[in-house]
């Protein structure tokens, strides 16, 4: 089963093998973050193209993590991996970097390290003089045992403006990348303290009730290997405006959804995803 989070508008995606009923740490914050990119100039001219990011993080020994929480903003867009998978990307807008993505994915890892690899993308600007790059973000790390680890952007993270193919793996040799520069903590002249982030999610919604769909009822105990597209068109209520969306959702085997036509995530590919 897989649980998926998006703020209308604003896509944040919770990914993984979950139940109906998953421990979320609290949201990070932004405040004490610090801007990073491959040089400090960038707070004020940096050229269009992508970056990569990466930063390998040390579990606490003898404990088993629960879920990852991630508040995460790059100016212009950015796309983030968790321990080799992909987790989400911002909205393809220019503006997108002034509201933070959340995401939260279920995690049961006992591994030593977690990596967490980011690309970003700076746009072209009319005025290339004031076109800044960078990338923002806290996270927390909740253990089964009701614990919590917490990191933020830093120069404790790598950069590479042309990595090998592969970058985001989490057995990549990223020993030769460049720590990132500090362009200054959440609050810096660039950006100001004006960035969005979503509120915590709602109730996590439940199974019970729902209908098993396919193109045919003898789906049910014999179906051809393929793929199946899915729509559905909901009417929202009158004179309001959508915030989030939350979606638990699984197929027999695998799937992809959208939202709006914004791809939000897929089931891991395994046959018993």
């Amino acid at each position: 089963m897989n649980a998926f989070l998006a703020h209308v508008g604003t896509v944040a995606v919770l990914l993984g093998d979950a139940c109906a009923q998953v421990m979320l740490p609290t949201l990070p914050t932004l405040t004490g973050a610090t801007w990073i990119y491959n040089t400090t100039s960038a707070t004020t001219s940096a050229p269009a193209g992508t970056m990569a990011f990466r930063r390998t993080f040390t579990l606490a020994a003898g404990k088993t993590t629960a879920s990852v929480m991630a508040v995460m903003t790059a100016d212009n867009l950015f796309t983030l991996w968790i321990g080799g998978s992909q987790v989400g990307s911002s909205p393809n807008d220019a503006n997108a970097w002034k509201t933070a993505q959340v995401y939260s994915i279920p995690l049961n890892s006992t591994a030593g390290n977690l990596v967490f690899a980011v690309l970003t993308t700076n746009l072209a600007d009319d005025n290339p003089s004031q076109n800044a790059a960078g990338l923002l973000g806290a996270i927390n790390i909740l253990y089964t045992d009701g614990s919590l680890d917490s990191l933020t952007t830093d120069t404790a993270w790598k950069v590479n403006a042309d990595p090998a193919d592969g970058w985001q793996a989490t057995n990549f040799d990223d020993s030769s990348w460049a720590a990132a520069a500090n362009e200054g903590t959440y609050g810096v002249q660039a950006w100001g303290t004006g960035i969005a982030v979503p509120v915590s999610p709602p109730t996590t919604p439940t199974l019970m009730g729902a209908t098993w769909i396919y193109n045919t009822a003898s789906a049910s105990t014999a179906a051809p290997v393929g793929t199946m597209a899915f729509r559905r068109t909901f009417t929202l209520a009158a004179g309001k405006t959508a915030d989030i969306a939350v979606v638990i959702i699984t197929a027999d085997k695998l799937f992809t959804l959208w939202i709006d036509n914004s791809e939000i995530g897929s089931s891991p590919n395994d046959a018993n995803a």
